[in-house]
């Protein structure tokens, strides 16, 4: 019986399966909508660049300078627009540098949909903090202020626009010669009306204030003072010095005034308003401020000399001089700093 050789049956082998994720197309952003996009805030390159966290701390840290820029100013005494300026230059320069390397160099981003929704994210974290912060330091800080008057001359003319440093009293009472802000509130027919003024404080709580022709005492003590020789014809410039402070010792064969960082300027009144006032004692809670000016003048903002004004009516220090707008080169008094 023949046998038939096995015929050898040869296995079939299947082609392994292999899966394709699924490929996101990136494309590169216009350059158009680039550059309309860096405009929003100065994070919005770094978001656009999937940089998400870079560019919401520099947003919320260019706000922030807005309120540290004033509050740093006012805590040194120094004069706080050159330093607006410069940050503001700073700020500027570093925006358009980071624009101009995103226009440079394209952004690869899967859709339109994920770009503007990064410059959505970067808008809402500079702006939102942005005008909070604005607001925050042009009225909890510092507030700009037009003096309508002469009656704080020589040192506030009339036209000044002063800086007023709102947070000057937060965490100290004022003090004797403290040149201060006071809103008041008054009645305009029938109406009440808020009204600001200048004034220096004379006395503080407590002590007993009076008035001999233009010259303040205190506490039965007359504030010292210094005139300067001047023209017989115009008010007579004098220095005064704070109660508490200390007499200098005058000066030999001189008519400059000892230690002037110490005094403050009045002018004093050709003719008198009165000869002397009944002496007044302060209650808890009350100042008695007094005008720089204290000649008799049509130039008082009320018919008498001082005021007794509350705390809280004390709303802040006039620290510098931006503009005037009454001389004839507004800039004349830039920078003026005020004490």
């Amino acid at each position: 019986m023949s046998t038939s050789p096995e015929t050898e049956q040869t296995p079939k082998t299947q082609s392994p399966r292999i899966s394709v994720p699924n490929v996101r197309t990136y494309s590169t952003a216009s350059p158009l909508m680039l550059a309309a996009l860096g405009l929003l805030s100065p994070g919005t390159a770094l978001c656009l660049r999937h940089r998400t966290v870079d560019g919401v701390i520099q947003n919320l840290a260019t706000a922030a300078a807005f309120v540290v820029v004033p509050g740093t100013a006012m805590a040194i005494d120094l004069f706080p627009i050159p330093m607006f300026a410069a940050a503001l230059i700073i700020l500027l320069f570093t925006w358009m540098a980071r624009n101009m390397a995103l226009l440079s160099h394209p952004v690869a981003t899967p859709g339109r949909a994920q770009i503007l929704a990064q410059a959505g994210l970067a808008f809402l974290t500079f702006w939102l903090p942005f005008v909070s912060c604005f607001y925050l330091g042009t009225h909890a800080i510092l507030q700009r202020t037009w003096v309508g008057n002469d009656s704080m001359k020589p040192s506030l003319h009339k036209g000044d626009v002063v800086l007023v440093d709102r947070t000057a009293f937060r965490f100290e009472p004022p003090t004797y010669g403290d040149l201060v802000m006071v809103e008041e509130t008054i009645e305009d027919n029938g109406s009440p009306l808020r009204r600001a003024y200048f004034a220096r404080i004379v006395a503080l709580p407590g002590d007993t204030v009076q008035l001999s022709g233009y010259h303040p005492s205190v506490n039965g003590t007359p504030l010292t003072q210094f005139a300067t020789p001047v023209n017989a014809l115009a008010p007579i410039i004098t220095y005064e010095l704070p109660y508490g402070t200390p007499k200098p010792q005058p000066q030999q064969n001189t008519d400059s005034i000892p230690e002037p960082e110490r005094w403050y300027p009045i002018l004093s009144p050709q003719h008198l308003l009165f000869s002397q006032t009944n002496a007044l004692k302060l209650e808890h809670g009350f100042y008695y401020v007094l005008e720089d000016n204290r000649d008799a003048s049509n130039h008082r903002v009320r018919s008498s000399y001082g005021a007794i004004v509350r705390l809280r009516e004390i709303k802040g220090k006039p620290r510098f001089i931006i503009y005037n707008t009454e001389e004839p080169s507004p800039l004349q008094r830039y920078g003026i700093a005020l004490k």
